[in-house]
């Protein structure tokens, strides 16, 4: 973020020694502005829900192993281990024998690092070795590395590259990969993220390596996409996305000539920008983030089409698409699995967990089709309803076996009350069948709490969702108590979770909690985009009084008062929660912001900022008036006609190498808030990156501290 130089906070941009001493001697401040005591037993409380050793780790299976990444008391950064697949859903839990490949803890001591693993790309069908993209918590590094999986080590003379900013590694095959770069001058967008898509060959220098897709310096960055070969597509399927913004992208086929990379030709496919992309067999699956109107009809945004992937290489009007999911204002598209036998689809419809499977025809027998006909067969796919029965109010979570090339799936389920379970099944065309191979154990008691999904009225007459998580008097308005308004606008995050240290320092206490989603939570609902990207600026319009009326609605049911009432946001959520504090400073009786963007209208990025942090520098100058009407920082400045004490206190976290939303949102606000009077606190993680945590550990601190401030600031 650049400022100007009559801004008094522009030495807190840069991570020097004096700045880090500074927000060590704030971060000192703010814990000895509370009880030690009450945030020791906040923070016992919080580990031992958090570090448990008998939690449910997520499975991803490869060949004849299922692997794991895990963490516990004894190994908070984290265990990388495999089990044989023959045993795994077969044998309890318990039962299993566990062969650990890679302990993180221990690769940080031996390297003195503090590396946080982002991302494992195995090797198929080897199985044998894997790229490891690794992210140093004490800095913005981030290492590709590769991983002999059979000797359970790095290799010194393998694929290894390292940058200052998020790189990723697709294997191609053994001698061969992808990798996004930021090799060389003007690497690097607008934004901080590489520009290039190299095609790497093992023994030679990243930096000759052929670029295959390069996207301008103000978009927001590339993606690497590899399909790999099935019987219905012997050649693996290599997509280059380049974003353009934080909606529209552009997807390449790239396709070497007679497999010479130097000449590799990106082709763009005939699909929309505003889509997400999946393949399957010869079929290309789309996914509608807004209406698309084609010469065979028109469809409505949060829609999924099938469509011949040949007819989108060959840039030709599709003629052949079949609808696998029609979108409506209440409908939100959370996952898409490619199987065997078709598609599997999780939505969110009025709020309610749905399961479809999309039948690709094709792949079932027909004896009425000739063999000689297949080619030609146009039979429509066919949708079957699979949710399981009493899904309400919980989040599902699947993960293919073994995609593209089996049924079977694992789903893992949670609530906000229910602990996550892990189901094994498969899906066929008339049922889903399944069975339990795992639960965990409960971490909190709130033995009276239930859920609701209740509805608030905005300032603009629309219905706004939300849930609720109490006790039952108190939900009635019976008896008022202290309640956490959380605010989340993101469809993909905004869900019903079994988060064992909320329910452990709050549900536990017999306090509520509460989820605003807002009507962001249904992308269809917003207007459609006038070809601009869409700005956190123009959320806001909507989210904030979401928020409000949300707030609004909680004290008139009588279940709090504003003096018991706290609000929390983390990410772009924290504009809100920043604008809360300035236009509705009497709703509340306490603020806190996580990692919070608290300033837009800056025309560059600072070391960590990404594209929801600022405006790209060709739009920022048009752009800063109408971001700093919704800007936290710049209303700063009006707050100084104001009284300080009208105020709720705030509490604002970060992390120092955040590399998502840069540390200088939370240093600044910090400053000029206490400047004015402010009651601000201010906690600055050195480790962390943009969760503001490395590890279980650091998770429990943050939440120790945040319910103890809540704890000290909201009334009884």
């Amino acid at each position: 973020m650049r400022k100007t130089p009559a801004d008094p906070c522009q030495r807190l941009e840069k991570n020097t020694t004096s700045v880090r001493r500074w927000a060590h001697r704030q971060s000192r401040r703010t814990h000895n502005a509370f009880p030690s005591r009450k945030l020791a037993k906040y923070e016992s409380r919080a580990r031992r829900a958090l570090c448990a050793d008998d939690a449910l780790a997520t499975p991803h299976r490869n060949g004849t192993w299922v692997y794991c990444f895990t963490s516990d008391s004894r190994h908070p950064r984290g265990l990388w281990r495999r089990t044989l697949a023959k045993h795994y859903g077969t044998k309890p839990m318990s039962a299993l024998r566990w062969h650990t490949v890679l302990d993180v803890g221990r690769l940080n001591t031996q390297e003195k690092r503090s590396w946080i693993v982002r991302d494992i790309d195995i090797l198929s069908p080897d199985g044998d070795r894997a790229l490891i993209t690794l992210s140093d918590a004490n800095s913005h590094t981030c290492a590709i590395r590769e991983f002999d999986i059979s000797k359970q080590k790095f290799l010194t003379r393998g694929f290894l590259a390292s940058a200052g900013c998020e790189i990723t590694a697709r294997w191609l095959d053994r001698q061969h990969i992808l990798i996004t770069s930021a090799v060389g001058a003007q690497s690097l967008t607008a934004y901080g993220n590489p520009r290039q898509i190299r095609y790497w060959r093992r023994g030679t220098s990243l930096a000759k390596a052929p670029v295959v897709l390069e996207c301008d310096a103000d978009d927001v960055g590339v993606e690497i996409q590899i399909c790999a070969p099935t019987p219905h597509w012997p050649e693996p399927r290599i997509h280059g996305i380049i974003h353009h913004d934080l909606e529209r992208r552009r997807i390449y086929r790239i396709h070497p000539q007679a497999r010479r990379w130097r000449r590799a030709t990106p082709q763009a496919l005939n699909v929309p920008d505003f889509s997400r992309i999946d393949i399957v067999r010869n079929w290309i699956i789309l996914t509608l983030q807004q209406e698309w109107s084609t010469a065979t009809g028109s469809y409505p945004a949060g829609s999924v089409l099938a469509m011949p992937y040949q007819d989108a290489c060959n840039g030709a009007v599709p003629q052949e698409i079949h609808v696998l999911f029609t979108g409506t204002p209440h409908s939100t598209i959370t996952e898409i699995h490619c199987l065997a036998s078709g598609v599997l689809i999780l939505a969110t419809c009025e709020l309610k967990p749905v399961i479809r499977f999309a039948v690709d025809p094709h792949t079932q027998h027909d004896p009425a089709v000739n063999t000689a006909d297949r080619k030609n067969d146009r039979r429509p796919w066919y949708q079957v309803d699979l949710t399981p029965a009493h899904m309400e109010h919980l989040h599902l979570r699947v993960i293919p076996v073994d995609a593209g090339k089996s049924d079977e799936i694992w789903l893992r389920v949670d609530g906000f009350l229910t602990p996550s379970a892990l189901y094994c099944g498969t899906v066929n065309a008339t049922q889903l069948r399944l069975h339990r191979i795992g639960v965990e154990p409960h971490r909190f008691s709130a033995p009276s709490a239930e859920v609701r999904l209740c509805y608030a009225q905005s300032a603009d007459g629309t219905a706004v969702p939300y849930y609720l998580v109490g006790p039952y008097d108190s939900l009635e308005g019976k008896r008022p108590t202290r309640v956490l308004l959380e605010t989340n606008s993101d469809p993909s995050v905004a869900h019903p979770a079994y988060r064992s240290a909320l329910g452990t320092l709050w549900l536990g206490s017999g306090y509520v909690y509460a989820l605003a989603l807002g009507r962001a939570k249904y992308p269809t609902s917003l207007p459609a985009s006038t070809g601009e990207p869409r700005r956190p600026q123009s959320i806001c319009e909507h989210s904030v009084p979401d928020f409000v009326a949300v707030a609004e609605d909680l004290l008139a049911r009588g279940i709090t008062s504003a003096d018991k009432l706290a609000g929390i946001g983390t990410a772009h959520n924290a504009l809100v929660i920043g604008n809360a504090y300035h236009r509705y400073p009497t709703h509340f009786a306490a603020l806190a912001a996580r990692m919070p963007l608290l300033d837009l209208s800056r025309a560059t990025v600072c070391p960590g900022d990404s594209a929801d942090a600022a405006l790209p520098p060709s739009s920022a100058d048009k752009s800063r008036d109408n971001a700093d009407l919704c800007c936290p920082y710049h209303q700063l400045d009006i707050a100084k006609q104001s009284d300080p004490a009208q105020y709720p206190p705030l509490l604002l976290t970060t992390s120092t190498y955040d590399g998502c939303a840069s540390a200088t949102h939370a240093r600044c606000f910090h400053a000029r808030a206490r400047k004015l009077g402010h009651a601000s606190f201010f906690w600055e993680n050195p480790d962390g990156g943009h969760t503001g945590y490395a590890d279980p550990q650091q998770l429990a601190h943050l939440e120790a501290l945040t319910f103890t401030f809540f704890d000290e600031k909201l009334a009884r």
